[in-house]
């Protein structure tokens, strides 16, 4: 039993780096006792391993309908989008539109457009068109350039004219990881003309990496 590894930090640590096959054997384990335990750290981990076992949707929903920390809700909405799970469209819909945290709703809308690219476009425009945070918005406006809309190439750099060293950062840092393979010269030049502007030193950082990223260069690497 798991229970035998003691100590919260021990039990959470043991979790995190279950292989999937022994993740699968102790699926009933996981979903029936870890994923609804008291440590934060313990459901993280449990949510984890069940994605990578490729097993565990419908505990997953079930949690993520109850599950009221930020960091569990980040790894639960992954791993649903890992698994690909369509039934949880519906309350990852319902994060992305309510939850008070832009984290929490960046996280819905990623898993949404993991499971259902195309379909989830329209919804994905109607969440930029009332979202309040500008922060949330330039991501969503990042995810739908992914999705290949190019009429948030104007808007992403509106938002990206503005002073908030923050905003330029997460979009320097998604744009880097994501790579998208569509606009990357409009990109490039969107991301330089936020850069030469920008005082903030690891803000210019970080948007040089995004630029080196998207550059011909880089590509062809």
């Amino acid at each position: 039993m798991l229970l035998l590894a003691g100590k919260v930090e021990q039990l959470s640590l043991t979790l995190e780096t279950l292989r999937p096959r022994e993740a699968r054997r102790l699926q009933g384990e996981l979903e029936d006792d870890w994923l609804g335990h008291r440590s934060v750290l313990v459901r993280w981990a449990s949510a984890g391993a069940l994605a990578r076992a490729g097993v565990g949707a419908a505990a997953l929903r079930a949690r993520l309908a109850e599950e009221r920390n930020t960091l569990v809700l980040t790894e639960i909405c992954d791993a649903l989008a890992a698994l690909r799970d369509a039934p949880a469209i519906p309350l990852l819909r319902e994060l992305c539109s309510t939850h008070g945290s832009p984290l929490v709703r960046h996280f819905a809308a990623l898993a949404l457009a993991e499971i259902s690219s195309k379909e989830c476009v329209p919804f994905l425009r109607g969440r930029f068109r009332e979202e309040r945070s500008r922060r949330m918005r330039a991501r969503l406006a990042c995810l739908l350039l992914y999705l290949g809309q190019e009429d948030y190439l104007p808007r992403l750099g509106h938002l990206l004219s503005g002073a908030d060293v923050l905003l330029k950062r997460n979009v320097a840092n998604l744009l880097r990881n994501w790579r998208p393979r569509r606009f990357r010269a409009q990109l490039n030049a969107i991301l330089q003309r936020a850069m030469s502007d920008e005082e903030d030193r690891v803000a210019r950082a970080e948007l040089e990496q995004a630029i080196a990223a998207l550059s011909p260069a880089e590509r062809r690497s």
